[in-house]
């Protein structure tokens, strides 16, 4: 587990006795959710409140998945998650070459975490970060 669970974990109350699915199925969905982003902006029918609204999803799907991991009880295996996320700001972040830098960061954090198993938060907020920007400013 990474190093925000324990701070999670006071939300995860929240939902005891919801049956979720699985972590790696919730993971799976969220790159889906994800993929509607570059398909949207390309055709040129993403505005401020669409784009919000699917960046506001896949971040609530990144949380989702850290509860059901925990209500598995899944320890250390993060691999699928990061994964997920990494391809997931990869689809997000397609239509923005400039920040090609800051995703090849990320894998590369990513790769180290999981090889140190670290759990400090190495990892660059790069959704969360642009979600707010949205809200802000609206879609580049």
């Amino acid at each position: 587990m990474g190093f925000w669970t324990r701070h999670y974990k006071v939300l995860d109350v929240l939902w005891e006795g919801i049956p979720l699915p699985k972590a790696n199925i919730i993971s799976r969905i969220s790159v889906v959710v994800s993929a509607l982003y570059p398909v949207l902006y390309f055709y040129g029918v993403l505005n401020k409140t669409l784009a919000v609204m699917i960046l506001g999803c896949v971040w609530f799907l990144d949380y989702l998945d850290g509860v059901a991991a925990r209500m598995e009880r899944k320890e250390g295996d993060d691999v699928v998650d990061i994964a997920c996320d990494r391809v997931s700001e990869m689809l997000i972040f397609m239509p923005y070459p400039q920040v090609f830098w800051m995703l090849s960061l990320n894998i590369w954090l990513s790769v180290y975490k999981l090889k140190t198993k670290t759990e400090f938060p190495l990892l660059l907020a790069m959704r969360q970060c642009f979600f707010v920007l949205l809200v802000w400013f609206g879609v580049p």
